[in-house]
């Protein structure tokens, strides 16, 4: 709003000593709230306490008064507390009396610049219809700005919730047993996978394609199964695969870079033959490393193959 050039506004001493809420304030706040209409239409906004774009608050308006902090305190409460002085939907302090003057004040200016031709006259009626549909539109839009935030305000509180019970379902999930979820677009017939002739080079490769890709969960409830020694171990050794700790695909390729598919699958049939393997061990990755490590030698065993029963027995019996 454009500050006229006037240097006095109206003052109505009937209306000022009628106001039967005003008579309640003390001298004090009296003489305050005239400061404070002072400071209004001195403003850059006639009739709000505004700076440029800075809104006043309680404290600036005691510097920009120079008064003392407490006394200020004081009549302030008193002039908020009778309602003399009001805050718009910006949050700032105003006076409705001096607003509506210099909207008036202004509507008068204008029609003033367009004389007494009666054309131009309904200009300025039509021109004022126009200004308040604006204003109406203006007062709309700011109640619907504030329904949205009180619409956002939920969805954020309904948000943190959600984010509760996704916290307290990952805590659920982590005290379940493994979850096991089979990959197999480049895997046949999985029901029949055969530990000896799965590989080369004491490697079992997870897909044909020159890349390797070995997807992992962060999860620890979920177990994903894409190695073929893990599904291996998952359809044919149900004690194994019940240890709380099964074997991930990196797991599988450390074992077979150090051991052979035969000597894998013998340790794992004898664990599937230990019947107290789940109440004693917990991963199958550290037990079967351990179990193939104490086993003979690979070459011993095949040259001596009356001997493999003695070996399993041996092994249930250190174990």
């Amino acid at each position: 709003m454009r500050k006229s050039k006037k240097e006095s506004f109206a003052f109505y001493p009937a209306d000022w000593m009628s106001d039967s809420r005003l008579r309640l304030c003390s001298v004090g706040a009296r003489g305050l709230w005239i400061d404070i209409l002072c400071l209004m239409y001195l403003s850059s906004e006639r009739g709000y306490l505004v700076i440029e774009d800075t809104i006043l608050d309680e404290q600036m308006i005691q510097k920009a008064l120079a008064y003392d902090a407490k006394e200020f305190d004081d009549y302030f409460t008193e002039l908020k507390r009778y309602n003399i002085i009001k805050k718009d939907e910006k949050n700032r302090y105003f006076c409705k009396t001096m607003v509506n003057a210099q909207q008036l004040s202004e509507k008068r200016t204008m029609s003033g610049k367009l004389g007494g031709n009666p054309n131009l006259k309904v200009l300025v009626k039509q021109n004022d219809i126009l200004v308040d549909n604006l204003v109406n539109q203006k007062s709309n839009l700011v109640k619907q700005n504030q329904n949205l935030d009180n619409q956002n305000e939920i969805l954020d509180n309904q948000n943190g919730n959600l984010v509760k019970q996704n916290s307290i379902l990952v805590n659920q999930n982590e005290k379940n047993d493994p979850i096991y979820i089979y990959i197999n677009n480049n895997i046949d017939n999985i029901d029949n996978i055969d530990i000896n002739n799965i590989g080369s080079n004491n490697q079992i490769p997870l897909f044909e394609d020159k890349e390797r890709k070995y997807e992992k969960k962060e999860r620890k409830s979920e177990i994903v199964i894409t190695h073929p020694l893990q599904v291996y171990i998952k359809d044919n050794f149900p004690q194994v695969s019940k240890l709380k700790k099964q074997i991930s695909s990196d797991e599988c390729e450390k074992l077979l870079s150090k051991f052979s598919n035969q000597q894998i699958a013998d340790v794992l049939m004898r664990m599937e033959n230990f019947k107290q393997l789940p109440s004693k061990y917990v991963s199958v990755y550290l037990t079967l490393n351990n179990w193939l490590n104490r086993q003979p030698n690979e070459s011993t065993t095949r040259n001596n193959p009356n001997n493999r029963g003695a070996n399993y027995e041996d092994a249930l019996r250190n174990f």
